[in-house]
């Protein structure tokens, strides 16, 4: 498969146990590239320097949420 095929996900959640597993599977496949912050802090500094296809967000975390 091509690379321009591959898509950048961008996984944000404060929970680790949740990106791994979401991780885990998305990167299993084989068609996408993952992404993991887990502070919408650090989502927006990543946001700010790449370009995602998609974006997975925790709508409620501490301090800056989805």
């Amino acid at each position: 498969m091509a690379d321009s095929n591959i898509l950048k996900i961008l996984l944000v959640d404060d929970e680790e146990p949740f990106r791994k597993v979401v991780g885990d599977f998305l990167n299993s496949t084989n068609l996408y590239v993952t992404y993991f912050c887990e502070s919408g802090e650090e989502a927006i500094v990543l946001i700010s320097q790449n370009r995602f296809d998609v974006i997975l967000l925790d709508y409620k975390m501490a301090g800056v949420s989805g």
